[in-house]
């Protein structure tokens, strides 16, 4: 048996609880200054046109400026104005202005690197504006702060989880943080549980979930009590097509029946046909457009896109490539793979008429298996803003 020196024990307990103590107050210390430095406003700046602004873009600017000059920022559920960050002299999002109404969803698209996670982490206020205003109604990032972030629900782009908790208990940790009292806890963390489909998983650790399973976790913590604003990073990257289904009735529930608001980024354009009211499309950190699905779909798509689809029996794709050529002579191949071509027609003189024509007679002559005739996607329009990042 060993001995214990009580007050060497004694000694080691004190000078634990002196540390512990020292670097709290060094973690409140450094977290108040990194929030005080976030609240600072930035000097206004003139947005810098270099190149010729979509018109749509220019009017939501227009609209924003003269709700702030009304002070009218109440009647809508969020408004950005002229949302600026600079790295060095790069200008990573670069004066943006857009509003969200009550019960709408707004998609903000780009490709990797266009500003979406950086405009996120401004508009939550982890990260300094080095210009811009928002407003969660009349509430100001910058004079109503605190109130601000309380109406915000963020699921991150990357899972910000404490790894060693359950599911459960993350859950119940934020609806406590939230304000719901131990009466309320179990009913409203199990109905969230069911909702997002973690019902398995709820009760074991959170660094062994699975990749799909942290995201489902991390859009379930942005919906505790339902906040004015959520904003989803895509929240649903990773995720399975069933589960996938399933947040996105979730989302639509929050949205119809709680009147949530939401700011969406995905990289699926099928998500964003299926949620988003309204879309803006990012290039290095500027809107390069913005409206309605189909809104955008009549102003910036151009024709029509055909695929085909090869009999693999017969594996005479180069044949069929040259009649299509012959007689479409318009056709531009966008894709070839695993038997199926895929061409886009901007020609507006070819009607839908001559295309079915044209791809029966096809059919007929070299057995074309199967053939499909689209108006211009969404994704091909945000393929097409892409390839100016």
């Amino acid at each position: 048996m060993y001995e214990i020196d009580v007050n060497k024990f004694l000694e080691q307990v004190a000078f634990q609880f002196t540390l512990s103590l020292v670097f709290f107050a060094l973690i409140i210390v450094i977290e108040a200054s990194i929030d005080i430095y976030n609240q600072e406003r930035g000097e206004e700046q003139t947005p810098r046109l270099l190149v010729e602004e979509d018109s749509d873009v220019t009017a939501e600017r227009q609209k924003t400026e003269m709700i702030l000059k009304q002070k009218q920022m109440k009647k809508f559920a969020f408004l950005a104005y002229n949302v600026t960050k600079t790295y060095e002299v790069l200008p990573v999002v670069d004066h943006l202005s857009f509003t969200v109404a009550s019960k709408q969803c707004f998609g903000l698209l780009g490709a990797n690197g266009a500003g979406k996670t950086t405009t996120f982490r401004m508009l939550i206020g982890d990260t300094r504006m080095d210009s811009g205003e928002a407003f969660i109604g009349d509430l100001s990032i910058f004079s109503n702060r605190k109130q601000y972030r309380q109406e915000i629900g963020y699921c991150p782009q990357f899972d910000a989880l404490i790894p060693n908790l359950t599911g459960k208990e993350m859950l119940c940790l934020f609806a406590r943080l939230r304000g719901y009292d131990e009466k309320q806890l179990d009913l409203v963390v199990d109905s969230l549980i069911t909702s997002i489909g973690l019902q398995d998983y709820a009760s074991n650790i959170a660094e062994n979930y699975s990749g799909g399973n942290k995201r489902k976790l991390s859009f379930g913590l942005a919906l505790i009590g339902f906040p004015t604003l959520l904003l989803l990073d895509e929240p649903t990257t990773g995720v399975d097509p069933v589960a996938r289904r399933k947040i996105w009735s979730v989302i639509e529930s929050a949205r119809e029946k709680c009147g949530s608001s939401i700011i969406l980024t995905s990289h699926s354009m099928d998500e964003c046909e299926a949620l988003c009211h309204v879309i803006g499309i990012m290039v290095k950190g500027k809107f390069r457009c913005m409206g309605s699905v189909q809104q955008l779909k009549t102003k910036f798509g151009r024709g029509h896109t055909i695929t085909l689809k090869v009999n693999a029996n017969l594996n005479n794709a180069h044949d069929m490539h040259m009649w299509i050529l012959n007689h479409l002579p318009n056709a531009i191949l966008k894709d070839y793979h695993n038997m199926m071509l895929q061409y886009h027609i901007e020609d507006a003189q070819v009607t839908l008429g001559s295309l079915f024509r044209t791809l029966e007679a096809l059919k007929t002559e070299l057995l074309l298996e199967d053939y499909q005739i689209n108006d211009t996607s969404i994704e091909q329009i945000f393929l097409g803003f892409a390839t100016e990042q």
